[in-house]
């Protein structure tokens, strides 16, 4: 299966498990994946109990290869 459907499959079944979960996508202006957040309900209760948390992304152009855990 190719990354881009495993990624939708994953996607979808966070989704139908969590309908209130809110995904966002943007795009650069060659058409080009830019940005993808994902935030469940767990998420989002967690981060208003403590929103004071610093999220970094340590893997920007880490991975050479596509990867999604399930």
């Amino acid at each position: 299966m190719h990354c881009v459907q495993k990624l939708l499959a994953l996607l979808k079944f966070i989704f139908e498990s969590d309908a209130n979960t809110l995904l966002q996508m943007g795009v650069d202006d060659d058409k080009r994946l830019d940005f993808f957040f994902c935030q469940t309900t767990a998420m989002k209760r967690i981060f208003q109990m403590y929103p004071e948390a610093l999220f970094v992304d340590a893997t920007y152009r880490f991975y050479n290869s596509c990867v999604i855990w399930q």
